[in-house]
């Protein structure tokens, strides 16, 4: 039984109002985003590279965000 080319497997698509699984995520971690971001910081001073590197690709992201907006 497969599908005929161009036919979609769901053509109905997503359910409206269904959330994806990073939506969910995000929404659990916003509330903890302050602490996060200061202990991340804080190993990556203390010579941490995976943090120090998380701290730049946010900081990176911050930037390119920040002149979009301009």
């Amino acid at each position: 039984m497969g599908f005929k080319p161009g036919q979609s497997g769901n053509p109905k698509g997503r359910p409206k109002g269904s959330r994806d699984a990073f939506a969910a995520a995000r929404r659990l971690i916003a509330p903890h985003l302050p602490q996060l971001a200061e202990q991340t910081l804080a190993a990556a001073l203390k010579g941490d590279t995976n943090a120090a590197v998380a701290c730049i690709e946010l900081a990176a992201v911050a930037i390119a965000d920040k002149k979009a907006q301009a």
